[in-house]
């Protein structure tokens, strides 16, 4: 009759000496620290323990008939419009010079602008705007002349309504402009509500000289106009004796 003592003291060498095996190491300490490790392929380094020698068994046969998992290596995220044009690469190609057959076409006036530049002082006012044009025509972004800008030119238009729809409607737009040479233009223009202009207010300065000119130009408003009308109406119907019907304000003012 076996002994129940003895039979578990047995089971317990057995598994004490299951855990001294050198494949039941391997599986408990390398394995778990491949697993742990996001660098490692589990499975690539279990075939290669197992190549050089180091497993054996059914864990050995396990791993040798495991499947081989790839590598996988994440896609490149395609570059948004604004990082692609931060990019230097980018930049470098926006500013290649064209030829001057690419020039002349984007510009027919070309020739004129390279004979006229010959007869005009280096660094004066004149030299300065032509030879922006020519570097605009060649696609080249060097401006030449004080506040130049690099750009074609820039035109900004803001608008603004007081007492919308009705008789008093009065509209303001400030329009700012810059040349592709600097030069600056502000104008505010004042509308009422049938849109004519009561009054537009210019001011310009020069880039290369740093002159400024203010222009203001005033006329009648539309509701002005008509009771100035009125008012003469009035007055040479009281000059001829008051002759018939008197004129009516709103025959004038809602014509």
């Amino acid at each position: 009759m076996n002994n129940p003592l003895k039979m578990g003291t047995m089971a317990t060498k057995s598994t004490m000496k299951m855990a001294k095996d050198p494949a039941m190491k391997m599986a408990k300490d390398p394995a778990m620290k491949m697993a742990k490790d996001p660098a490692m392929n589990f499975n690539t380094k279990l075939k290669q323990a197992s190549a050089d020698g180091k497993l054996s068994g059914e864990f050995k046969e396990a791993v040798d008939n495991a499947p081989l998992d790839k590598a996988k290596t994440p896609a490149k995220k395609a570059k948004s419009p604004a990082k692609m044009a931060k990019d230097p690469a980018m930049k470098k190609a926006a500013l290649k010079k064209g030829t001057y057959a690419d020039a002349v076409k984007k510009d027919p006036k070309l020739p004129e602008y390279i004979k006229l530049q010959k007869s005009l002082k280096k660094g004066s006012s004149d030299w300065n705007k032509n030879q922006n044009k020519i570097n605009m025509a060649y696609g080249d972004p060097t401006r030449h002349g004080a506040g130049a800008s690099a750009s074609g030119g820039t035109t900004r238009t803001a608008t603004t309504t007081s007492m919308p729809g009705t008789s008093v409607e009065r509209k303001k737009t400030t329009t700012k402009t810059v040349t592709p040479e600097g030069d600056k233009t502000k104008t505010r223009t004042k509308t009422d509500s049938e849109g004519k202009v009561v009054k537009q207010v210019t001011k310009t300065k020069d880039a290369e000289t740093g002159d400024t000119t203010r222009d203001v130009t005033r006329s009648d408003s539309t509701r002005k106009t008509k009771r100035k009308s009125y008012r003469e109406a009035v007055k040479a119907w009281r000059d001829g004796g008051k002759q018939g019907d008197k004129p009516k304000r709103k025959d004038y003012m809602r014509a």
